[in-house]
């Protein structure tokens, strides 16, 4: 059943962030990643884990929580297995970066 929630709220966060509701996708996100318990979760979903998160993070940069951006993008990076996954995460850091100037 958690399992289940985080892809409605994964999916929910996508569908908000293609509508351009940002703070409503960032909510969903964050949902998501509230319900990812441990090493498990990242062995058995570890797609939907680096999506919740990755998606979390780039949606913060787009409502300026830079903060929460980068504590889930550092999760990202310290978790992350594929080198795909490390490179969205240091893309989406520099995008935010980028804006700020």
């Amino acid at each position: 059943e958690r399992i289940d929630a985080m892809q409605i709220f994964l999916i929910a966060g996508e569908k908000s962030r293609a509508a351009s509701a940002f703070p409503e996708a960032q909510f969903f996100f964050a949902r998501g990643i509230f319900l990812i318990r441990d090493e498990v979760d990242w062995k058995d979903n570890y797609r939907m884990c680096v999506d919740c998160y990755s998606k979390a993070a780039e949606t913060a940069a787009l409502t300026g929580d830079y903060e929460k951006m980068d504590e889930w993008l550092n999760i990202v990076l310290l978790r992350s297995k594929e080198l795909d996954d490390q490179l969205r995460a240091y893309y989406i850091r520099v995008k935010a970066l980028a804006s700020q100037a």
